[in-house]
């Protein structure tokens, strides 16, 4: 994967404060923290990897979908959300989107009414 860091976005961060709302029950207690920095995967999926410095050790270590959360892309295609964490600490790992279809992701909603469960 290329070394594509960037601060995350508002529509991003909209995502991953959704995702938080909707934990999955044996998650619900933890106060997860996420860092301001993400590293996009080259899918163009709009999935993304938080980024910590130093470097988290992904081996396993992260407890996939903690929580999900769907929205329609600009295209009118269905999109899944999922949030991964590290399994040793409250930080949060990655987002992965799912797009029902072969087409890149467009954008993110910008709207919170935009996404449901």
């Amino acid at each position: 994967m290329k070394n594509n860091i960037k601060k995350i976005n508002a529509s991003e961060k909209l995502l991953v404060e959704i995702l938080l709302e909707n934990l999955k029950a044996p998650y619900l207690n933890i106060k997860y923290k996420f860092s301001d920095f993400i590293q996009k995967w080259p899918d163009k999926s709009g999935s993304f990897d938080f980024y910590y410095s130093p470097k988290k050790d992904r081996l396993d270590n992260v407890v996939g979908n903690i929580a999900e959360i769907h929205f329609y892309d600009e295209d009118e295609i269905l999109c899944e959300a999922t949030l991964g964490a590290y399994k040793d600490e409250s930080l949060l790992s990655d987002v992965d989107i799912l797009k029902l279809s072969e087409k890149p992701l467009i954008r993110f909603p910008k709207n919170r009414a935009d996404f449901f469960s």
